[in-house]
């Protein structure tokens, strides 16, 4: 069983016994968009749909009551995905972009030091044009942001800790897409100290710049 999987099943078993419970909700709609993004990294739109619809269905009423900032950045994430597997992109980006704008934007005002809130906003510019709003420059910015607040996070458990090699593959990838291939297999590298059994980093980040096995 994955990690994700692993997360899946931890987190359908604590909300059945604290079904309220808005941090559980949040971790829940976490493994769901992971869950989605990797089936998307797989090419299997298919499977990543229901994934993401579910993601959806938790954060968007918990995001009308207290919880992390994160929740928001993560129902704008959502958003983002599930316009990029629509069958029809253009349609469901009338619908869900500026609704995917408001809320990483609120995000951002309720989290203005959360390295996970820039890494989120950072990953939904890399994979937004520029002529709607995203764009490798403010992807670059988001991201090494989100790492020099990464150096002094250390928020008190149960609160997420996550973030800091996925902001270094996501950086890596930022370089990879400017023609920086130095670049971005040093962030590679750094993000696979922090992740050694992670096969995406190692099987084909790392590959794609030319570093070989």
């Amino acid at each position: 069983m994955s990690d994700i999987e692993s997360s899946l099943v931890r987190t359908e078993r604590a909300l059945a016994a604290h079904p309220d419970d808005a941090l559980l909700l949040h971790y829940r709609a976490y493994a769901l968009y992971r869950a989605g993004s990797t089936a998307m990294d797989a090419s299997e739109v298919e499977r990543a749909r229901p994934y993401l619809a579910s993601a959806r269905a938790i954060l968007e009423p918990l995001v009308m009551s207290t919880t992390i900032p994160e929740s928001y950045a993560l129902l704008a994430s959502v958003y983002g995905l599930q316009i990029a597997t629509a069958r029809v992109q253009m349609l469901a980006g009338m619908q869900l972009g500026s609704r995917a704008t408001e809320w990483m934007n609120r995000a951002v005002a309720a989290g203005p030091t959360n390295p996970r809130v820039w890494l989120l906003r950072g990953i939904g510019a890399f994979n937004t044009p520029s002529a709607l709003g995203g764009g490798l420059d403010k992807a670059e910015a988001y991201l090494t942001k989100s790492l020099v607040l990464m150096a002094t996070d250390s928020p008190d458990p149960p609160l997420p800790g996550w973030g800091r090699a996925d902001a270094h593959l996501w950086l890596g990838q930022v370089y990879a897409r400017q023609n920086n291939p130095d670049a971005a297999r040093a962030e590679f590298r750094r993000a696979q100290a922090l992740q050694p059994r992670n096969p995406w980093i190692s099987k084909v980040l790392l590959q794609s710049v030319g570093e070989q096995r």
